[in-house]
């Protein structure tokens, strides 16, 4: 949209020495080899070099995932258990669940961009 494309233009040099970027491309279709995030309703694409390799970088993510699946699976079993909610001081119990709730984003976060490297 206009407003996006004005206001990036507008940031134009912010961006580029934040995102340690030389230039920026405003397109209409999507490039091919990009990694893609959407920001307030704006997809922004940044592309690959040629000798990024995506399946290393999927399978790095997928391992981090099947980690991260292995924790929350332990912290649920605890939090189903009512042993351990007997037992646990409340302080425990709170610090699991907000692990939980932080494994929860971070996994939405990984398997977000396993689907953006998918070719």
């Amino acid at each position: 949209d206009e407003n996006e494309i004005k206001l990036i233009k507008e940031e134009n040099e912010k961006i580029l020495k934040l995102a340690h970027i030389t230039s920026l491309k405003y397109v209409q279709k999507k490039p091919e080899r990009v990694l893609k995030t959407v920001v307030q309703g704006t997809t922004v694409y940044m592309e690959l070099p040629f000798d990024f390799d995506l399946q290393k970088e999927k399978d790095r993510f997928i391992k981090k995932l099947q980690e991260i699946d292995a924790e929350l699976k332990s912290i649920n079993s605890r939090l189903m258990n009512p042993v351990f909610l007997e037992k646990a001081t409340p302080e425990v119990i709170n610090k699991d669940k907000e692990r939980q709730k932080e494994l929860e984003k971070t996994k939405a976060v990984l398997l977000s961009h396993i689907e953006d490297l998918e070719v």
